[in-house]
């Protein structure tokens, strides 16, 4: 029975830190939040999956979706990711997990985002008065972010593992630190045309011991407002909470008593603090 409690209330921490993070921010539109590029997460495993991947994340792929489940990996363990997106933007992901007997599990995490080349704009003269190009500079810049992360992770239980991940995350907006920008009517002030800040993702993952069911929990993004120029915006804090089991299998909950027949599902809850 004090299993049970012990379990209860780590899965109630996940909840806990939602409520705290986004009582805040109920009020605000979809598209509110900063560093949309932290919602897309790699693994072309996991987009097969229409994202349902918070149970069946586990070595150096749960760095990304669900901490928890970096201690399933039993020695060590690489993965890669690459996306070609539409408009020239490009995502590659590169991830590194590894047991340590007796310590727990430890990974580390590199993204990089290239949202593509864009043409400068502008509304003063000479550039809107141009009347084969109005309002183009002639100049282009190529926003791009990064991410860079520290995980941790270790069994508490046979069946119970609970993760830790801390992640630096940068998104530059334009070419250079600077720029000279207009910031009230005729008011002009150099300011900053990127944001960074320190960000922590906390998981859980429960093997509940009845055929091959799995409970997964995680928090990500959590972390203090951004600042863009004299602006400062949240994150995008997302929680997942899923649900895994084999449907038919040796552990399923349609048992074949074939090794080889397997069938898995998986359904995830998904809430970022951007949407009702």
């Amino acid at each position: 029975m004090s299993s049970v409690k012990f379990i209860g209330r780590f899965l109630l921490l996940p909840v806990l830190v939602v409520l705290l993070g986004t009582s805040g921010l109920y009020a605000q539109k979809v598209g509110s939040t900063s560093m949309q590029f932290l919602k897309v997460l790699p693994s072309a495993r996991a987009a097969g999956l229409g994202e349902a991947y918070s149970v069946w994340a586990t070595g150096a792929e749960a760095i990304f979706w669900n901490p928890g489940g970096l201690a399933a990996i039993d020695n060590m363990e690489l993965s890669s990711t690459y996306i070609d997106w539409l408009f020239d933007s490009q995502q590659g992901a590169l991830s590194y997990a590894l047991s340590i007997p007796g310590f727990g599990a430890v990974g580390v995490q590199v993204q990089y985002v290239d949202f593509g080349e864009f043409e400068e704009t502008s509304i003063e003269r000479p550039y809107i008065n141009d009347p084969d190009n109005p309002g183009l500079t002639g100049r282009t810049f190529r926003p791009f972010s990064f991410v860079v992360g520290l995980s941790y992770a270790r069994y508490l239980t046979d069946r119970f593992s609970v993760g830790l991940g801390m992640k630096y995350a940068h998104e530059s907006l334009y070419n250079g630190n600077k720029v000279t920008a207009m910031v009230r009517e005729n008011q002009y002030e150099e300011v900053e045309t990127w944001a960074d800040g320190l960000l922590f993702d906390f998981g859980i993952r429960y093997n509940t011991g009845y055929r091959s069911v799995h409970l997964a929990a995680a928090v990500q993004n959590f972390g203090a407002d951004v600042h863009y120029a004299r602006e400062s915006n949240p994150v995008p804090l997302m929680f997942r909470f899923g649900v895994g089991a084999d449907l038919i299998g040796l552990n399923g909950l349609i048992a074949t008593g074939r090794e080889n027949d397997r069938l898995g599902a998986a359904v995830d809850l998904f809430h970022p603090n951007d949407y009702a």
